[in-house]
């Protein structure tokens, strides 16, 4: 019974993946806020939820590249991990600089968005409208039928 749930926990991140490398962030951003537009009848800010998410999306590699430039950075300055408690204390030595970083970068972020306009409860057009297409269909039907198959063994 663990394994499978194992294989169902699996399935959904090796999909999420796939889906993430297979699709540009603006395209995931608009098919979600096309999914989701009927919530708006009750208020929920689907327009701020999908760039919500492409935003996260485009956060994490610049975390990851901020993190290595701020260790690089510490170990250009000389500091050595010699003993355990070191190793122990030395993400906590980077987490304050990424987070500071990170801050700065978010609210450079909010004054872009805010410069250009970007507001809630306004009809945002879009340069490129989504289309279900036969392989849509056939990339929807296939994650299914692995699903089925992961179910029934």
């Amino acid at each position: 019974m663990g394994l499978h749930y194992v294989l169902k926990l699996l399935m959904m991140i090796l999909s999420g993946v796939l889906l993430t490398a297979t699709t540009k962030p603006l395209e995931l951003a608009l098919g979600l806020e096309t999914m989701l537009r009927p919530l708006e009848k009750w208020r929920i800010p689907v327009g701020q939820w999908a760039l919500m998410i492409v935003l996260a999306l485009r956060f994490f590699p610049l975390i990851i590249e901020e993190w290595e430039r701020i260790r690089l950075s510490q170990q250009a300055r000389g500091i050595t991990i010699k003993r355990f408690r070191q190793r122990l204390y030395s993400p906590v030595q980077q987490v304050i600089p990424l987070l500071l970083a990170l801050i700065t970068r978010a609210e450079r972020l909010s004054i872009a968005i805010e410069a250009r306009g970007f507001r809630q409860g306004f009809n945002r057009t879009h340069f490129r409208l989504l289309a279900f297409q036969k392989k849509d269909g056939y990339c929807i039907l296939f994650p299914i039928f692995v699903s089925i198959i992961v179910l029934l063994l």
